[in-house]
């Protein structure tokens, strides 16, 4: 199957960063192998995706360059069934991920290597030069050298100036083309990851996350209740204060068909903050848009509170067990909890205390 990717308006500028990187790849590399394939429309193989989700995960210490063109080609590639959920999980990480330092470690300590090495071999170059020359102004040689180590210097500067702003630049466009690509694969399993990148600082990332955001809300169904990751109630409830209440009434909706208990105190919270906000806006264009949220809100918040008391009754609830000292006697621990509560911390029925305290009256 194709996958149905298709550009976003800066497509061009993104292939144009991935061409320049491409040609300074190894030319004997499977990643320039399969990057020239899909720069030239040529299909790349189906047993290249699990390691093309590798790298655009970052793993094996892959930097953001590598990774923004691991990221096209697999926008590109052919995609099969079973290797659907491994996509999803690669495009996962790389949209919450962030710059790591740690990732441009190796080329820096090799320029540091070639920088070392430049100054080591002009102050040897003027040492000789010193020591053979039988002038007695000698101080043009010692320029030259310390106008090589300079220029050396700045030369290396320059170098990883680009090289910092090239790997910034690569991060950005690795995380806006993956949340694209969950946003149009619609899988809902990454609505968590989309809805914290609604407030990053990077304004493209965010604005891709908004035109992502509605139909992965909208593919959160109730069969999605309990299997939804524990990141992503709470970074759904963050949309709840968004100043697109449009946004706010997708998210509240879809907390209402697979949210848990978790959600209820921040949809309480919306509700009074909508409630003292109507009645100031009165005939002001967002008034129609802050009532639907309140309209929401009020018929989610029965649905999530009664969620979270069932989420907690479990806690309250007593097993019976028995005393290891006194087997006859029957003890209550909380259901779900281990065996290794003290026996002096359980309780006993009241049909056990009654009986304790006839026979010692006997």
């Amino acid at each position: 199957m194709i996958s149905p990717i298709s550009k976003d308006p800066y497509g061009l500028a993104d292939e144009k960063l991935i061409r320049k990187i491409v040609r300074r790849l190894p030319k004997s590399g499977r990643l320039r192998e399969w990057a020239e394939a899909a720069l030239a429309g040529e299909p790349i193989p189906t047993d290249a995706i699990p390691d093309l989700c590798d790298v655009v995960r970052g793993a094996n210490g892959a930097i953001w360059p590598h990774r923004l063109v691991a990221c096209m080609c697999l926008e590109r590639a052919n995609w099969r069934n079973n290797n659907r959920d491994a996509v999803v999980q690669a495009l996962r990480a790389a949209a919450a991920s962030i710059v790591s330092k740690a990732r441009s470690e190796p080329s820096h300590v090799k320029a540091a290597c070639g920088l070392s090495f430049l100054w080591t071999v002009s102050m040897m170059i003027a040492l000789i030069a010193i020591i053979k020359s039988e002038r007695r102004d000698l101080s043009w040689i010692v320029d030259a050298g310390i106008t090589l180590f300079v220029g050396g210097l700045v030369s290396y500067a320059a170098w990883l100036v680009t090289l910092s702003v090239q790997v910034v630049e690569a991060h950005s466009r690795t995380r806006r083309m993956a949340i694209r690509m969950l946003g149009e694969m619609g899988d809902c399993i990454a609505v968590g990851e989309v809805a914290q990148a609604v407030y990053d600082s990077d304004i493209d990332i965010a604005a891709e996350a908004k035109r992502a955001l509605p139909g992965l809300l909208e593919a959160v169904q109730p069969k999605h209740y309990g299997k939804l990751s524990r990141d992503t109630v709470p970074a759904i409830c963050q949309l709840l204060s968004s100043i697109d209440r449009t946004l706010a009434v997708q998210a509240i909706n879809a907390l209402m068909r697979a949210g848990d208990g978790r959600a209820a105190e921040s949809l309480r919270y919306t509700l009074e903050a909508s409630t003292q906000i109507l009645p100031w806006l009165k005939h002001a264009p967002g008034l129609d848009a802050e009532q639907a949220v309140v309209d929401a809100a009020l018929q989610a918040l029965p649905i999530l509170e009664e969620r979270l008391r069932n989420e907690t009754a479990a806690a309250r609830l007593l097993r019976p067990a028995e005393s290891p000292a006194n087997p006859a006697e029957l003890l209550l621990r909380p259901a779900g909890s281990s065996t290794t509560v003290p026996e002096e911390q359980l309780l006993r029925p009241a049909e056990a205390d009654e009986t304790v305290r006839v026979e010692h009256v006997e």
